[in-house]
């Protein structure tokens, strides 16, 4: 999005800032930033524009024993009794929502910020974790990854003030991220 974007509108200068799900809805709220990505919670104070859906998988060691080894997906329950490697607090409210929606609590054998450093975790043997699709992308030759049963996904957007009070830059930036992701 971001190359796209630059090469239509050269003259107008990015300020990117990361962060967890409580910190982006935070700068969101508090106007430090114009509209922030992330997914769709029911606690949100600010409007949210719908762009995609992303699947959870259950991201394992590649040498996880499966039970069934014709298996296309994991059990969400299956993560009661395995070590399991969770988002630190504020950082990823999805896969909290993920596995109390299935009444999965999990025994946290460890917390990371950063969801690289538990898909690297992982792919040593440490324990097992829960991510989403986005995320996960691009590290399938590192780590098992199979979609949960029964299906949960995300959902994942913009987050912003209010839509007609955006600048013109800002507006530009939505319209490019639309026909970026609807020609994917």
């Amino acid at each position: 999005i971001i190359p796209v974007f630059q090469e239509r509108y050269p003259g107008i200068s990015l300020q990117i800032k990361e962060g967890g799900t409580e910190d982006l809805e935070k700068c969101v709220v508090d106007g430090t930033v114009d509209f922030a990505f992330l997914s769709s919670n029911r606690y949100q104070k600010f409007e949210f524009m719908w762009l995609a859906e992303d699947e959870m998988y259950a991201i394992l060691p590649k040498n996880f024993p499966l039970k069934n080894k014709e298996s296309r997906t994991f059990p969400l329950k299956s993560f009661q009794d395995l070590p399991f490697i969770a988002s630190e607090a504020g950082v990823d409210y999805d896969i909290t929502d993920t596995l109390s929606a299935g009444g999965v609590t999990p025994p946290v054998r460890f917390y990371c910020k950063d969801d690289h450093s538990i898909i690297a975790m992982t792919a040593h043997g440490l324990g097992v974790t829960l991510l989403p699709s986005l995320i996960v992308s691009g590290y399938e030759n590192q780590v098992l990854t199979l979609p949960i049963e029964p299906y949960a996904s995300r959902q994942l957007g913009i987050g912003m003030l209010s839509e007609n009070d955006l600048s013109a830059a800002a507006k530009a930036f939505i319209a490019c991220t639309k026909e970026v992701l609807e020609a994917k």
